[in-house]
C-alpha cells in the first residue's frame, strides 16, 4: 500500500485485518496508544515501549487508523466483547468448582474465616432396630443431643 507504508493485510479466522508488515495488528497498537492515557508523542512513545516497536511503526499504525477509524474501532470492540465473554465463562466455571453445602465449611476455613460455626452432622439412616439395641440407660442422653 503506497498510502500506508509498513501496513499489510492478513487473512484469518476473524477476517481480513490490517497490521504491520513485521508486528502486531493495527487495532492492537491503537489499543495500546489509547490505554496509555497520554496524548501526542508521549502516547506514541509509551505505546512503542509497551508493544516493543519503534515510534515509526506506531506512527504507521496511527496513520492507518486516521484513514479508517471505523474499521479499527470495530476490531477493538469485537476484542473487548470476546474478552468479556471469555471472562464470564471462566467465572461460571470457577463458581461451578466451588464446594456446596457441607463443603462450604472447608471453603470458609480456607478463606481464613475460622469463626464460622461448624456444620451440622448429616442425617444418618439407622436401622429400625437400632433404637432397641441401644442401652436403656443412654436413652435420655441420646435424645437430648
Amino acid at each position: 500500500m503506497d498510502q500506508h507504508p509498513g501496513i499489510v493485510f492478513r487473512d484469518g479466522p476473524a477476517g481480513r485485518r490490517a497490521g504491520l508488515a513485521v508486528g502486531p495488528d493495527v487495532w492492537e497498537i491503537i489499543s495500546a496508544v489509547r490505554s496509555s492515557s497520554l496524548e501526542g508523542e508521549s502516547a506514541v512513545a509509551a505505546a512503542a515501549d509497551w508493544v516493543a516497536l519503534t515510534t515509526a511503526q506506531v506512527r504507521f499504525a496511527v496513520g492507518y487508523y486516521a484513514e479508517y477509524p471505523d474499521e479499527i474501532d470495530e476490531r477493538i470492540r469485537l476484542n473487548i466483547e470476546e474478552a468479556d465473554a471469555g471472562e464470564e465463562r471462566w467465572r461460571r466455571e470457577q463458581n461451578a468448582l466451588q464446594p456446596r453445602g457441607r463443603d462450604a465449611r472447608a471453603r470458609e476455613l480456607a478463606a481464613g474465616r475460622g469463626d464460622v460455626a461448624p456444620p451440622c452432622e448429616p442425617h444418618r439412616r439407622r436401622h429400625p432396630a437400632a433404637d432397641e439395641r441401644r442401652p436403656k440407660r443412654l436413652d435420655r442422653l441420646w435424645t437430648r443431643a
